[in-house]
């Protein structure tokens, strides 16, 4: 429900880093890596697209002043779709051959909790399409509501700009096919030994036997959802609809402000650290490490510059009283010593 174009990608690294954390969570660590490996050319993609949008626009980053961009960005368009299949996991591109796998190696981990964790990566990857359709069609193929003095500029970067994004696009179709046998491989030595598990061939064999169905659920769900929020947002009259629903509204904005996080670090997190700093500052800084400190003990020395102040009187009489009053001291502590 974020409407920061730069966030929702952000976001969207967050839920693939939990599908990475699946696979280490299920030993499959090399399917871990492969995974990281194929989403850094998408998702690299997804964010420079995102830059050439948010130029092209004059800094505008809130998807909700976007819209209608496909005609005049079309070179960015096709990048955004291309990296928002492959994040989706779409067949015969690299998402696809790394986040479905790592599906179907959690139904066989050695795990009692394998099917939850199996159905949680497949809710997530309804709601990846669901986000990633979102912000396709609020940046690309909604009506436009930018100013019309971002209409002047409005064109696709440079070649020189579109060279490193040309590169990842080709990554994006293509690393996961070249690169599969390199990490998951049954006979593969990629690794050389640094990541050995005991049970990969048997594993590797097994979800080739796994039924149809939930091996295309994911494919399936996603065009679903691609679908359904497509023709949600079409139709104007079917969102108000939903906002008119009890409590629905409530459980809108609840998600538009993150779950109140930031609230909850502002108001209350903040605040103690605030307090606590606050107790620090006068008991510790200015409180003990001023007395025993460099503060102390110049206090020290300003009182004993003022007691030398006292001494030094000028006369000569008193300054011979002082010797002798010394000269007494010490003779006494001499006579004592014997």
């Amino acid at each position: 429900m974020q409407n920061d174009l730069k966030r929702i990608i952000a976001f969207s690294t967050c839920s693939q880093l939990g599908y990475m954390f699946v696979a280490c969570g299920s030993s499959n660590y090399a399917l871990a890596l492969f995974h990281l490996f194929n989403h850094a050319f998408f998702k690299a993609l997804l964010f420079l697209a995102a830059g050439n949008v948010i130029h092209a626009l004059m800094d505008e980053q809130d998807i909700r002043r976007m819209g209608g961009l496909a005609g005049f960005l079309p070179l960015t368009f096709t990048f955004f779709v291309i990296a928002s299949l492959a994040l989706m996991g779409f067949p015969f591109l690299s998402g696809f051959y790394s986040k479905d796998l790592l599906i179907e190696f959690t139904w066989f981990t050695a795990s009692s909790t394998r099917y939850i964790a199996s159905v949680f990566l497949i809710i997530a990857a309804f709601l990846t399409a669901t986000y990633s359709i979102r912000l396709i069609y609020y940046v690309f193929l909604t009506t436009p509501n930018f100013s019309l003095n971002k209409l002047k500029n409005l064109q696709d970067a440079n070649f020189i700009t579109q060279v490193p994004l040309i590169f990842l696009c080709i990554c994006s179709i293509f690393t996961g096919y070249i690169f599969q046998e390199f990490f998951i491989g049954i006979n593969t030595d990629f690794f050389n030994n640094s990541i050995l598990l005991f049970n990969k061939k048997q594993t590797i064999i097994e979800h080739e036997f796994l039924f149809l169905l939930l091996k295309q659920l994911p494919l399936l769900g996603s065009i679903f959802c691609i679908l359904l929020i497509y023709l949600f947002f079409k139709n104007s009259k079917l969102y108000l609809k939903f906002l008119v629903i009890p409590y629905f509204y409530y459980i809108l904005n609840f998600l538009n402000h993150k779950w109140y996080f930031d609230k909850f670090y502002n108001s209350i997190e903040v605040y103690l650290l605030y307090s606590i700093d606050k107790i620090f500052s006068i008991f510790l800084d200015k409180g003990m490490l001023e007395l025993f400190g460099p503060t102390g003990f110049s206090k020290i020395l300003n009182i004993w510059s003022l007691l030398l102040v006292r001494i030094q009187s000028g006369y000569i009489s008193n300054y011979l009283l002082y010797v002798f009053v010394c000269l007494i001291f010490f003779f006494i502590i001499y006579i004592k010593s014997f």
